[in-house]
């Protein structure tokens, strides 16, 4: 279960996000839905291709370099859902302020079979944090500016690496502003 407060600028926070899913306080009903869904999301990255498990993020914010492996957290999608699309139209997409890939992306796709206890879902893109509507009433709180909510007509699926657990990653695709992600290039076959 996600654990949302309210940061002290007034914005919706997941600590989640950072040490997993808390199973224990859900019902056990809850806890099978939860395991049941992960385990989805971890068929559906298995079917490799356009279904890979990807991180963007900007540009020089790692010491990435294609061929090299680098670990990774935080939130991730399909390959897929960002194929044809260009830094601006990627941070459309996924929530995430224009001025963050303004220089452009790192795509680096998940080269590991990720685990049920590393990673969990986080529904759409149209939910920052993956925190409902109805949580910002509750908590009297707004997204981060850097990571606003995506309209539901360009909401994509979104799910999070848990911080405290991250998983090991390559450069795949490193985009320069305008330049469009293409899965063809990075995976041939699909």
């Amino acid at each position: 279960m996600s654990d949302f407060r309210k940061d002290e600028d007034g914005h919706v926070y997941n600590s989640a996000d950072d040490v997993g899913d808390d199973l224990g306080a859900m019902a056990s009903v809850e806890r099978e839905f939860h395991r049941a869904t992960v385990n989805l999301i971890l068929q559906y990255f298995r079917r490799g291709g356009g279904f890979s498990c990807v991180k963007v993020r900007p540009l020089g914010s790692g010491k990435a370099r294609p061929g090299r492996f680098v670990t990774i957290s935080g939130y991730v999608t399909a390959a897929k859902f960002i194929d044809g699309l260009t830094p601006e139209q990627i941070a459309r997409v996924t929530g995430v302020a224009p001025c963050v890939y303004a220089n452009g992306v790192e795509v680096l796709v998940v080269a590991e079979d990720l685990k049920i206890d590393q990673i969990g879902p986080r529904y759409t893109t149209e939910w920052p944090a993956g925190a409902s509507p109805l949580v910002f009433d509750k908590l009297h709180a707004s997204p981060h500016p850097d990571y606003p909510a995506v309209s539901r007509d360009s909401a994509i699926f979104q799910c999070v690496i848990f911080r405290n657990n991250a998983a090991k990653a390559r450069l795949v695709a490193i985009l320069s502003p305008g330049q469009p992600f293409r899965v063809s290039g990075v995976f041939p076959n699909s």
